[in-house]
């Protein structure tokens, strides 16, 4: 049988886990939430300018990738700050 600490020490590093992954995943939902919305201002604007449905709707997709992948980032190293 493992001694308690043992225990105890594994519990506090699956916690940890827990919460760099809820941070992570909340900064990247923010992110895709902000890249998508800015993606659909570039979108439409595309779209008035040019006229193009495919660079718009690239535009939007590219938009939410980045945010989404910048706001984990960003929830990892916060959560690494702390």
């Amino acid at each position: 049988m493992e001694s308690p600490e043992k225990q105890t020490s594994r519990v506090k590093i699956v916690d940890a886990a827990g919460s760099t992954f809820n941070g992570a995943l909340i900064g990247a939902l923010i992110g895709a939430v902000l890249g998508l919305t800015l993606g659909a201002i570039a979108a439409a604007l595309a779209q008035v300018i040019i006229g193009a449905l495919a660079v718009a709707l690239g535009a939007a997709l590219a938009g939410a990738l980045i945010g989404a992948l910048i706001g984990a980032l960003a929830g990892v190293l916060a959560w690494l700050e702390r």
